[in-house]
């Protein structure tokens, strides 16, 4: 199936601050980490103040999982 829509990422605390400094990544369903719009780069990402980006990479239909691999600084991870 052809990879369709956009979704925005964004790193916040609890009062919805963006964080910078979280190593961000998605996964399929079967856990493998996602590839980028180029088809060879992993889709992980360092979060910033601002959202981050991605189109063109996801199916509608199939399950995706968001996953922190390392916190910013002075945070857990989720």
């Amino acid at each position: 199936a052809e990879p369709s829509g956009g979704v925005s990422f964004a790193k916040t605390d609890e009062a919805g601050k963006y964080l910078a400094g979280a190593v961000l990544t998605v996964k399929d369903a079967n856990g493998n980490v996602v590839k980028a719009k180029d088809g060879t780069t992993d889709l992980t990402w360092t979060s910033t103040s601002a959202a981050y980006e991605v189109e063109g990479v996801f199916e509608i239909g199939k399950t995706y999982t968001l996953e922190e691999v390392t916190a910013p600084k002075g945070y857990e991870k989720a």
